[in-house]
């Protein structure tokens, strides 16, 4: 059975939203609740940990920039610069994010392709940008999908693998 929960909202200080508990306990009403570190909005949507992935990656490269300016780096090691400092970032958690919805991906693809540009230092050619899908091809680099699946894939050879005493709770 599931029990009603009764009570009423309230208005406090700076326009703070309250929930008032029937037995007065109260509840601070947010837009954005975190756990277990993905940030999830009053829907349980995951377009705020989208952006927070995305704006992790721009931070790093940002740190990168100073790096990534002496033009004697080859193209390998850019292309590792990527799988090991963007990618992390930008796909941390993924393996437990539900199927991607079309803002989100194209959230992730113009972050991903940002980052692709800035690493490569991909300029326009002939006055038009490469799309996301030549750049993967040309860098050798994997698609989102792929990233995501893999990730996905790792997680649950984990859970198999685990020890009797942390996999039984996923039973």
């Amino acid at each position: 059975s599931t029990a009603e929960v009764r009570g009423r909202l309230e208005r406090g200080a700076k326009g703070s939203r309250w929930f008032v508990f029937g037995h007065g306990a109260k509840c601070r009403v947010t837009k954005q609740y975190k756990h277990l570190g993905i940030v999830l909005d009053e829907r349980l949507q995951m377009g705020p940990e989208i952006a927070r992935r995305c704006r992790q990656s721009n931070v790093a490269l940002h740190q990168l920039r100073p790096a990534l300016r002496c033009r004697s780096i080859r193209m390998n090691t850019r292309r590792k610069v990527i799988m090991a400092a963007v990618i992390p970032r930008l796909f941390h958690g993924a393996e437990t994010w539900p199927d991607l919805l079309p803002r989100w991906r194209s959230r992730l693809e113009a972050a991903y392709l940002h980052a692709i540009r800035v690493v490569t230092g991909e300029k326009p050619r002939d006055g038009t940008w490469l799309s996301l899908e030549q750049c993967l091809v040309i860098y050798d680099l994997p698609g989102i999908d792929e990233i995501v699946s893999k990730r996905r894939l790792k997680f649950m050879a984990d859970m198999v693998n685990a020890p009797d005493y942390i996999s039984g709770f996923f039973r």
